[in-house]
């Protein structure tokens, strides 16, 4: 009988999702009276409207620098803006430090502030501290009950209630325990994997590009295990891999509208016989996906796909467990130990490392 396990990440609400649910600037602009060009205050917010539209651009540089030249006019109505996406500016480039004390200023000038308490949430999530990322998602569940994304921060939360606070050593080579929770799968490695990749022509949202995304993922992966081959077939049945692109996970068996993506592997002991992975081209509420967003999407999927069934506690991984995208320039050093690790393993073994 073979196993079946199911393996997702969340859909990254961070510049790429609906207003109301991403960037501080939307959720309170309403707070925010200014008359004139000369206002801090209005200073303030054409900076951080600036520096919204380079978040969503990815010019994450260009953001920093607004923000950071906003900051200048703090005493100011817009200031819990200004403050929450910076924090979520920094949390980008790995500034977690920084990034939790500008989220925690934005909150000290509005507690209830939407967007500050999900990224608050957020920051508590990539550095690790589940149990008080759920205070702060509860917080907002709680207060905004009838929001966009409500059911995205239930499903996330949830899910961080059942994992526990990550106590790792930084200087870690692998995260292997984590990765294979303890049951490791493989593919045996023998022959070269058949991968089917579904056209992705009429799928709302899909772009031309996506697919070479998933082919650089293959490559990275199929490169870090050490053993791994694979080339692309036309037809899925007798594939060893299928990926096909939707634009609602609610529509594939099983999942949840909080996914970004799905893989699906089916064992027989811990010979891995076939996977299937699902990727979805639209994020929460119709919002665009950003090709660095969907490269991390790719390359956490085909992870799982290829036997990570776990995630990794480090966020400079790319199979870390999170509700934004944390990486997306390729797999770390982590990544690429663990990946040769587990094909390292002998599939007749019962040993775990």
């Amino acid at each position: 009988m073979a196993k079946i396990f199911w393996l997702s990440i969340l859909i990254a609400s961070i510049c790429t999702a609906s207003p109301d649910i991403a960037l501080a600037l939307n959720s309170n602009a309403t707070d925010v009276h200014v008359n004139s060009a000369e206002d801090p205050g209005y200073k303030a917010a054409m900076l951080s409207n600036d520096a919204m539209k380079a978040i969503q651009t990815a010019d994450w540089q260009k953001a920093r620098n607004l923000l950071e030249e906003a900051e200048k006019f703090d005493p100011n109505g817009a200031s819990c803006m200004v403050h929450t996406n910076l924090g979520l500016v920094l949390e980008h480039f790995k500034e977690f430090d920084q990034a939790g004390l500008h989220l925690q200023k934005a909150l000290s000038i509005s507690p209830n502030d939407k967007s500050a308490l999900e990224d608050m949430g957020s920051y508590y999530q990539q550095t690790g501290d589940f149990k008080q990322a759920v205070v702060y998602f509860q917080k907002y569940l709680n207060l905004y009950p009838d929001a966009v994304d409500a059911a995205t921060i239930q499903g996330l939360t949830d899910k961080l209630k059942k994992m526990k606070m990550a106590d790792v050593d930084p200087s870690a080579k692998d995260y292997y325990a984590d990765g294979t929770q303890g049951n490791f799968h493989r593919f045996s490695g023998v022959a070269p994997l058949k991968v089917y990749i579904a056209p992705g022509e009429g799928v709302p949202g899909f772009m031309p590009q996506y697919a070479d995304f998933l082919k650089a993922a293959l490559d990275a992966w199929t490169h870090a295990s050490q053993v791994l081959s694979w080339q692309k077939v036309d037809d899925p049945k007798g594939a060893d891999i299928t990926c096909n692109w939707v634009a609602e996970m609610a529509k594939t068996n099983g999942a949840s509208l909080v996914e970004a993506g799905r893989a699906e592997s089916s064992a027989m002991g811990h010979e891995i016989k076939n996977s299937r992975i699902v990727i979805c081209t639209v994020a929460v509420a119709g919002a665009d996906v950003t090709d660095d967003t969907m490269k991390y999407v790719c390359m956490h999927e085909v992870g799982h796909g290829l036997g990570l069934i776990g995630h990794s506690p480090f966020p400079d991984d790319v199979m870390f467990y999170s509700e934004r995208q944390t990486k997306s320039d390729g797999l770390s050093d982590r990544d690429k130990a663990t990946m040769a690790k587990l094909y390292a393993t002998d599939l007749g073994s019962n040993q775990h490392h």
